[in-house]
């Protein structure tokens, strides 16, 4: 999930639309009445850090998938009721099974 995360930050610094802050500054240059950005005003930072965090995750991926030597038996999850019991969830916890 961790490169999905770091995708979408850097999509925010290729065009205007692509984060609700971009969007802002624009709308409070416009009332100032300074002119705002253009749509691709934004992409020229946003390429050059979208080609890095491409390379970046690309090397850093090959060492992350290293570091795991445990078999999935070793690794023991909670179940619901280990989080129900956790959290005092007993009289809102409920299990519902959806038929085919």
């Amino acid at each position: 999930m961790m490169p999905l995360s770091v995708a979408a930050l850097i999509s925010g610094m290729l065009t205007l639309v692509a984060t609700a802050p971009n969007l802002v500054v624009n709308a409070e240059l416009a009332r100032h009445g300074i002119s705002g950005f253009q749509f691709f005003s934004f992409t020229p930072f946003g390429v050059p850090v979208l080609a890095l965090g491409i390379a970046y995750m690309a090397v850093v991926r090959r060492l992350l998938g290293r570091t795991s030597n445990l078999t999935p038996a070793v690794i023991e999850r909670p179940s619901l009721q280990d989080w129900v019991a956790q959290y005092g969830l007993i009289d809102r916890a409920y299990i519902l099974r959806v038929a085919p």
